[in-house]
């Protein structure tokens, strides 16, 4: 099992058809081995130099530590960290957090650790430690665990500190026009993240993008009304009226007084002018002739109508398929 930095990735999974179940957050302990950038504390076993030593041996004797690597050489070995997985993120800025040695399965394996900014807005945190798969997440997700617990990993280039920013940067590139106003990761399943975006007037966004290493889509994005049809809700915008489902019209029946123990349920279509769903119930207890129910929604002000089959025939020239 993989030590250190990004040792677990704790993805909250989704139950049923894209919906986010119980949100989880990515943990980490610090990072390990012999070298370190940035303000990663120094590993305890390195050497520190004699106070003394002749002046003829001091140079022989010393050991330099390899110099940290430049911007340019950071930017290209992390786009062909993020090449190796086919994340589709064309790296634009990379910082490397730390580097060494990791246990995995029992075996010391180099690792390297970094946080990468992507042309299309995106951002991630992935550790790269061959032959062993390359791990990550977002910085979306990274941002959600932070703001949980503060000692977790977060993204802090410029790029990706601001995540209304870097998801206002996604959407635009994906068409959409949004100016964010909050920005909240919902989950994920083995494959994906899903992260909403609120914008200013009300309306929303739900950005579905791949887990590093686990799968190679595109980036896309979905606004919350169809997020819902997907069973995922927006939790801080407008998701707009229900999905209509069978229990809907059942629903419509109970609410107009009609009784109907209804075995099955089927849509016949939908009226053109008053706009209202024209539903075959088969009750044969309380309406062995048939019933058919016009039953207006979202986009109808009709009144609400029940029919007999025969009926439904006569008007709409459709046959009722619960009654010979």
């Amino acid at each position: 099992m993989r030590q250190g930095w990004i040792a677990a990735v704790g993805a909250a999974l989704l139950t049923a058809a894209g919906a986010p179940a119980q949100q989880g957050g990515y943990t980490g302990s610090g990072y390990g081995g012999s070298q370190s950038y940035g303000s990663q504390p120094v590993p305890q076993n390195e050497q520190t130099m004699p106070s003394r030593m002749p002046m003829q041996d001091r140079d022989a004797s010393r050991t330099k530590p390899p110099p940290p690597p430049t911007k340019e050489e950071m930017i290209k070995d992390a786009s062909g960290i993020a090449a190796s997985i086919q994340l589709s993120c064309a790296v634009t800025d990379a910082n490397l957090l730390g580097q060494g040695k990791s246990n995995i399965n029992g075996q010391p394996v180099d690792t390297k650790n970094y946080e990468v900014a992507c042309q299309n807005g995106m951002g991630y945190l992935l550790s790269s430690s061959p032959p062993v798969q390359v791990i990550g997440y977002s910085c979306f997700a990274a941002d959600h665990s932070h703001a949980k617990d503060p000692t977790s990993n977060t993204c802090t280039m410029p790029a990706n500190a601001d995540v209304k920013a870097a998801a206002a940067r996604v959407l635009a590139g994906l068409g959409a026009a949004c100016q964010p106003t909050a920005v909240n990761w919902l989950g994920a399943n083995t494959t994906t993240e899903f992260t909403e975006v609120a914008c200013t007037g009300g309306k929303g966004y739900v950005l579905s993008g791949p887990m590093p290493g686990k799968s190679v889509a595109r980036v896309a994005a979905m606004t919350c009304v169809d997020a819902v049809k997907q069973g995922i809700t927006c939790k801080m915008s407008n998701s707009g009226p229900p999905p209509i489902t069978l229990d809907t019209f059942k629903q419509a029946l109970a609410q107009h007084n009609v009784n109907c123990d209804a075995a099955n349920v089927r849509s016949l279509g939908k009226e053109t002018t008053l706009k209202r769903h024209v539903v075959e119930f088969q009750c044969p207890q309380q309406h062995p002739e048939g019933l058919v129910a016009l039953i207006p929604l979202q986009d109808s002000t009709a009144p609400f109508e029940t029919i007999s089959c025969a009926q439904a025939a006569t008007r709409y020239h459709v046959i009722c398929a619960y009654v010979k």
